[in-house]
């Protein structure tokens, strides 16, 4: 059978020829284990015969290649770099590289699975098991024994997951058990590149072209670096431009098409192609966190990705260098909206990059939807497309308010009037005085507290203001908020704030006293939580960018020292009977068909109602009117007065309790 075995040749082996030495050792371990079955042998030749099992050996070859009988794995080691770096990597004895070999073998060709199935005397089991490994390479019964350990779950083969056991369907023996070498580990000791099939739907290995890279980043060779910042600032770019100055492939593994069985694997992947590793973090916490415990033991750079501080979570790795990718300021907002919009108004310009907290691509893809529109598009398509280019995720939080009204609608004193305006140019101007101009403030955000009984147009204000600006608006109902359990309102709170970040919109806070109680003396833990979950919000107020209002029923019910840490804080009071008569105007649209009965000056005097309860009234009695088919008359709104004096809970005024006018 010798002369079969030393012909193994290119035909049935890959053809680089620094690989044959190994395939030369497997022949040769072959041999000597069918040599060493007797005629006498009670298995031998019960499902093949000696001469069947010689021939599944035999290539069929023009020009056989004499290999050395049985090299060393020192000399195999210096002529095969993927054996090297098996050994090298987890540090391997002879033995376990043998085993490997011997796993390898029916992937080399499909007829060592006869002569694995003649040595195991069962041709249902064509692979290697522990037993013919142990019987195979070890020289006697205390070896096989001693060696047995190398099949244990913490040994260096299973451990770093070079093979796999698969248990046997008829025995729980481990000597029973087959031996399955990893799909990556075949690859690899084929020398066969690309990316391992399993990593295929979450991770790409591509080449980036160079560009020019960072300062900071040019020192970074190796170890762990967090780029920390917001998405879209240009993190992934650095990490691509990062592996063209190193002339390293970039190993890209995106964690949520993942599962965490793979981590071990998208390493190995790394370490086998000297990649570059770029993880986003942010992405299935589960699968991040598994990946950040054990980046540890890696010697080839690696970039992780986030929007949180480091550490991200418990068991991460602290000697880790933190890059802080930042959102491109006010005046860099600015440039790119010039860029982006060459000649459009400078005035449209300045309010949309101090506004909207856009990237550049994101700026440059807003001034496309709205150059798509109009060649040169106007102020209100120049917001429009920024408002649709911000993120929208806080429709899962919060509920999301189309504006409405604009000033002509709101009714109020001149000087609450005028402390709504106030607080539209502090949003407006904010970047120049703080930034520009050198003033300092304790955050950059803008907060505000509408305090009065419902209906006096506290979220009308609110809608006015978010549609002076141009921006959205979202109502987040604080009651649904506020968790008893102590410090899940901070996590809540948390989510909201960061999701409204990149949302570029107005927070309004409805139902704040659900949260802003009197403080009271600190007598337990809920009391302290209660007070530290306030001052949360106030601190993440001032630190949001961009504007947040609060709205409350009982101003009463608030503690001045939180009011004061606020910006604006405007009361919306019932409304005089003047004010109440321009409301009654307003809410009845110019195309409504009317009497000349209507007496509107009665209608104020009479009914103290704030302007919520106005507004419901004339919806009310204009259904009324639509169902008699004739047009709205007094008749009709003192009908839904009673109805909608009922519906408070108070008592209409007696003349006016019949129908009388």
């Amino acid at each position: 059978m010798s002369q079969h075995v030393a012909a193994f040749s290119a035909d049935a082996a890959p053809s680089s020829t620094d690989r044959r030495p190994s395939f030369a050792r497997l022949d040769g371990l072959l041999e000597h284990a069918l040599a060493a079955l007797e005629p006498g042998d009670p298995f031998t030749g019960l499902y093949l015969t000696p001469a069947q099992a010689d021939r599944a050996l035999s290539v069929a070859a023009a020009n056989p290649v004499a290999l050395p009988r049985d090299p060393s794995w020192e000399n195999i080691r210096a002529g095969e770099q993927p054996w090297d770096w098996l050994r090298a990597s987890y540090r391997l004895t002879e033995f376990e590289l043998d085993v490997v070999l011997v796993a390898l073998a029916p992937e080399l060709d499909l007829r060592y699975e006869r002569v694995l199935g003649y040595l195991n005397d069962d041709l249902a089991r064509p692979w290697p098991t522990v037993d013919l490994l142990l019987r195979l390479l070890s020289a006697d019964r205390d070896e096989r024994v001693s060696r047995r350990a190398c099949f244990a779950p913490g040994a260096a083969l299973l451990r770093h997951r070079v093979i796999e056991l698969v248990p046997d369907r008829h025995s729980s023996n481990l000597l029973a058990h087959g031996v399955r070498l990893d799909q990556q580990i075949t690859d690899m000791l084929l020398c066969q590149g690309g990316l391992d099939r399993r990593l295929t739907a979450c991770a790409s290995l591509t080449r980036p072209e160079p560009v020019p890279l960072p300062d900071e980043l040019v020192r970074h060779r190796d170890g762990v670096l967090y780029f920390h910042g917001p998405p879209e600032t240009g993190r992934r770019a650095a990490a691509a431009a990062l592996a063209a100055y190193l002339d390293k492939p970039l190993l890209e593994f995106r964690p949520a098409d993942a599962s965490v069985e793979l981590v071990p694997t998208v390493l190995r992947e790394q370490r086998l192609h000297a990649a570059v590793l770029l993880v986003d973090l942010d992405t299935e916490p589960a699968v991040a966190a598994a990946l950040t415990e054990q980046i540890g033991g890696t010697t080839e750079l690696t970039v992780l990705t986030g929007t949180r501080t480091w550490p991200p979570t418990p068991g991460a790795p602290t000697d880790v260098h933190v890059v802080t990718f930042d959102a491109p300021d006010y005046r860099a907002r600015r440039e790119a909206w010039g860029r982006a919009v060459p000649g459009a108004d400078p005035d449209a310009l300045d309010a949309l990059a101090g506004l909207f907290r856009l990237t550049a691509a994101r700026i440059g893809a807003a001034a496309a939807t709205a150059r798509a529109q109009h060649e040169n598009p106007t102020r209100a398509e120049l917001f429009a497309a920024a408002r649709a280019h911000s993120r929208g995720g806080l429709t899962a939080l919060a509920q999301h308010i189309e504006p409405r009204y604009g000033w002509d609608d709101l009714v109020l004193p001149t000087a609450d009037a005028d402390d709504l305006r106030a607080l539209c140019l502090r949003v407006t101007h904010r970047d120049r005085v703080l930034g520009d101009w050198g003033f300092t403030a304790p955050g950059r955000g803008v907060t505000a507290l509408f305090a009065g009984p419902s209906g006096t147009g506290k979220t009308m204000a609110a809608e006015v203001i978010a549609r002076e600006l141009g921006i959205a608006l979202y109502k987040i109902d604080l009651s649904t908020v506020v968790s008893k359990y102590i410090g899940e309102t901070e996590k809540n709170l948390e989510r909201v704030f960061t999701t409204a970040r990149e949302a570029n919109a107005c927070l309004l806070f409805d139902e704040a006293d659900a949260l802003f109680g009197k403080r009271s003396a600190v007598r337990d833990a809920h009391d302290r939580y209660a007070n530290l979950e306030i001052s949360y919000l106030l601190q993440r107020m001032e630190h949001h960018d961009g504007l947040s209002i609060l709205t409350t029923n009982l101003r009463a019910h608030l503690d001045e020292a939180f009011v004061r840490r606020l910006h604006f804080v405007v009361e919306f009071g019932l409304p005089a009977e003047e004010d109440r008569r321009r409301i009654w105007q307003r809410r009845l649209p110019v195309r409504v068909p009317r009497d000349p009965d209507i007496d509107l000056d009665l209608l104020a005097r009479e009914f103290p109602l704030p302007g919520g309860n106005i507004g419901n009234i004339v919806v009310a009695a204009a259904f009324l009117a639509a169902a008699a088919d004739t047009s709205l008359g007094m008749e009709h709104l003192l009908t839904a007065v009673r109805a909608e004096y009922r519906k408070m809970g108070k008592v209409i005024p007696a003349h006016h309790d019949s129908g009388s006018t």
